[in-house]
């Protein structure tokens, strides 16, 4: 991956709509996504997102984040796994985060 950026794979589970979220940083210090999906619903959401600082960001609340709004309008499913992801990799991209797995595991 270039420097400064993220790519994060989401398997979301029953779906089967597996997603590849990148995440870089701008000449401004903001993060852009592009993705990889057959999901219309989270095409819709990040299609749906300008140039965030992620620095302000990773300091929302849930009801206040820029990510968590716009998928609150544009994925239906609530547990759908997509949103967190794009914080993660937004962390990450802008090195406010490490680069580490994340796992659920459904039993």
């Amino acid at each position: 991956m270039m420097d400064g950026g993220c790519r994060v794979t989401v398997e979301p589970g029953p779906c089967k709509m597996t997603t590849v979220i990148t995440a870089t940083m701008d000449d401004d210090m903001n993060v852009v996504f592009e993705v990889q999906t057959e999901c219309e619903s989270v095409r819709a959401l990040v299609d749906s997102l300008p140039p965030l600082s992620p620095y302000e960001e990773i300091e929302r609340t849930y009801s206040d984040s820029e990510i968590y709004k716009a998928a609150s309008l544009a994925i239906k499913h609530l547990a759908c796994p997509v949103p967190c992801a794009m914080v993660k990799a937004a962390e990450a991209a802008s090195g406010l985060g490490i680069k580490r797995d994340v796992n659920l595991v459904i039993e």
